[in-house]
């Protein structure tokens, strides 16, 4: 049979066709070069000002494009979904003539007849080259401003995106089987012996988790947790457009892939980070988030849901290998990053909890932000949660009444046992939690040290100090910038000084002490924090 006999290859040989005729007149209408390029789904065609891209009319088996009205469906859908993220990028769904012409869909037929287009694009402005995040990074690009800015632009679209209820979508039976197929796939596509292994403890693994998990999954679907999210969300997928992080690109062809819960939908972001090496941004990005939407809840599937991810990458990692060569290739592994997260994912996590100590403006949040990324932990802050429990956000500024209230003995009573039952669920589900507040008071503290023992889990201390001059500047320039959650004023302070409890012996042999005088440098280096580590290697589980 020849190349053509076969109706999928004429096929697609006549949309290829016409795709070269559209870039000639897309070369002329535009004056200036024209670009192909492939993806798997698409024919993509860059101009100098605009991308348009095409659905290959294939059958690739996640979905079937050989129809033209499933191509301009899936346009449409493009277009409409990722309007909620990207507006300023995606323009229009337009036709496409016989000779490759663009034709405006409000010259096609309503109801009955031929339509007159013969293929449909979506039509983009291109954003700057080198400006998509996976770009960035790799160009040593990606800064933690950026990376808060991606934090926050996840949160955004969380928040407003829709709960999807019907459909069985993100129930247990659906998160088994996206996971199942993932697993068998892969058994089958494995490189090599060692592979191989890695992927059979993963399976393994994840039928326990899913076991463990069950009640959860179905609890963060009637809970609203799942919803129409973008489905692909990794570095490649977002990028800066006049200078903000857009999210684009988000997976229209199928629901199930999409409406998942929000924490799988951000956990794809997270695993892309830890896979090309950036665990530092990885551990930011992930405790903005949680910080900005107070769900801890889901911190018991994220470990769950990035080796499903990591999975679903090193599918198609290992599908290309076989679409390339038949098989592996030789050279450069670009699956090998997954592996290893898989062989990561499977092992026990550190876990612990640890505190901060010291008066306001003494640097504890400055200090634990630089631990949590260094140490792989997640972070609650009594400033954020003190608000959140009297229904404010981070940055709303109460009066100072409102402000007298929220540091009322019972107000902080009620913080802290909040605190407390946060943290114990993050070190159950393997984790260390870091507890930003200023634990002045020993029963504070030892509630802490109390809910560790019961876990029997290590527990430490971080005491942050500074000259009281110090502190007192800080907090007047903090107080100035208004862009923090602390609400604490010099009246605070002057309380704090007065009412403190030292740390007692037993303590202090729990403790790091922290000069926060020191420059904020000095703690994004590992070796700052080796004196914690000494203290926690004790512990026989970690």
């Amino acid at each position: 049979m020849g190349v053509l006999d076969d109706p999928a290859d004429a096929l697609l040989a006549v949309q290829e066709s016409l795709v070269r005729r559209l870039a000639g007149h897309l070369q002329s209408d535009e004056g200036g070069p024209v670009e192909l390029l492939q993806t798997h789904i698409s024919h993509v065609l860059l101009t100098p000002r605009h991308a348009y891209k095409i659905k290959k009319a294939a059958d690739l088996g996640f979905v079937d494009f050989r129809a033209l009205s499933s191509r301009r469906w899936a346009c449409e859908e493009e277009l409409r979904l990722n309007r909620r993220t990207a507006p300023q990028l995606y323009q229009d769904v337009v036709g496409i003539g016989d000779e490759g012409q663009l034709l405006p869909l409000a010259l096609e037929p309503k109801h009955d007849g031929a339509p007159r287009a013969k293929e449909y694009a979506v039509r983009m402005r291109r954003f700057a080259p080198g400006a998509r995040l996976d770009e960035l990074l790799a160009a040593g690009r990606l800064t933690p401003g950026l990376a808060d800015e991606l934090a926050d632009a996840i949160v955004d679209f969380h928040a407003r995106i829709a709960v999807v209820r019907e459909g069985g979508f993100g129930t247990p039976d659906d998160v088994r089987r996206a996971s199942g197929e993932n697993v068998a796939q892969l058994i089958n596509l494995a490189r090599d012996p060692d592979e191989r292994a890695v992927i059979q403890r993963y399976s393994q693994w994840n039928d326990r988790e899913e076991a463990r998990l069950g009640a959860l999954f179905s609890a963060r679907h009637d809970g609203g947790f799942v919803r129409d999210g973008h489905g692909d969300l990794h570095l490649a997928n977002v990028c800066l457009v006049d200078s903000r992080v857009t999210l684009f690109d988000c997976l229209e062809f199928n629901r199930h892939l999409r409406c998942v819960d929000v924490i799988n939908d951000l956990a794809f972001l997270i695993m892309d980070l830890h896979a090309r090496g950036a665990s530092v941004l990885a551990w930011r990005v992930l405790n903005r988030y949680l910080e900005a939407t107070g769900d801890y809840a889901a911190v018991p599937l994220l470990r769950y849901y990035v080796g499903y991810r990591a999975a679903v990458r090193l599918k198609v990692a290992r599908l290309t290998d076989h679409a390339v060569s038949g098989g592996a290739a030789p050279g450069d592994d670009p699956g090998r990053c997954y592996v290893d997260l898989l062989r990561v994912m499977t092992k026990p996590f550190k876990r612990g909890i640890i505190i901060s100590h010291g008066l306001a403006a003494s640097g504890k949040t400055a200090l634990t932000q630089h631990l949590i990324e260094q140490w792989g932990a997640i972070r609650l802050r009594s400033d954020v949660e003190r608000k959140r429990l009297h229904g404010l956000s981070a940055l709303d500024r109460p009066d100072a009444s409102r402000v007298a209230q929220l540091y009322a003995p019972e107000a902080s009573e009620k913080t802290y046992a909040e605190l407390a039952k946060l943290a114990e669920g993050i070190a159950r589900a393997g984790y260390f939690a870091v507890v930003d507040a200023t634990f002045l008071k020993h029963a504070q503290r030892e509630r802490f040290r109390e809910v560790a023992d019961r876990a029997d889990i290590p527990f430490a201390i971080v005491h942050c100090e500074a000259p009281e001059a110090l502190l007192r500047e800080r907090m007047e320039l903090r107080r100035a910038a208004a862009d923090d959650a602390s609400d604490a004023d010099l009246r605070v302070l002057n309380r704090q000084i007065s009412e403190q409890e030292a740390l007692l012996p037993t303590e202090c042999a729990q403790a790091m002490f922290c000069d926060a005088s020191l420059p904020l440098s000095h703690w994004a280096c590992p070796q700052a924090w080796q004196p914690l580590a000494d203290k926690i290697n004790g512990w026989p589980d970690v």
